[in-house]
């Protein structure tokens, strides 16, 4: 009798913090204030992030999961304005022109949990699972 071996899957998993310095996160980390994050960049990776111009996480975020700027996905704040008007509304996930990394990855089914990505109200339908983040109205 033989036994198969089961392969593994290769999985990523990102964690992002909004407005934290990447060198408080990596002075905490390294004085023992934050273990938990201390064990997880020993065992994986931590990127410093580039900046977006602007520089808001609305617009952030969604460089984030498109991989382009605002000029190509479309959302360049937490406000704009109404169309012929000049009456504020807020963007969310129906204004994006782009498609995410997770809709990229369903297309070639790749399963994606996404929990509380901000600019991503309302939800919709992925390969997988998408809790909306802020900002939700």
């Amino acid at each position: 009798m033989t036994l198969l071996k089961k392969k593994k899957k290769k999985r990523v998993l990102v964690i992002g913090l909004d407005g934290v310095p990447y060198s408080l996160l990596l002075d905490l980390a390294q004085k023992g204030v934050m273990t938990a994050t201390s064990r997880l960049i020993d065992s994986g990776h931590i990127q410093k992030m580039k900046a977006s111009l602007p520089e808001i996480s609305a617009v952030s975020w969604t460089n984030f999961m498109t991989g382009t700027n605002p000029g190509t996905h479309g959302i360049f704040g937490f406000t704009d304005f109404k169309r012929d008007s000049y009456e504020l509304r807020f963007p969310n996930f129906l204004d994006l022109k782009k498609e995410t990394f997770w809709d990229k990855l369903g297309e070639k089914r790749k399963k994606c949990i996404i929990i509380n990505q901000p600019s991503t109200y309302p939800a919709r339908r992925i390969n997988g699972i998408l809790i909306s983040g802020f900002v939700a109205i």
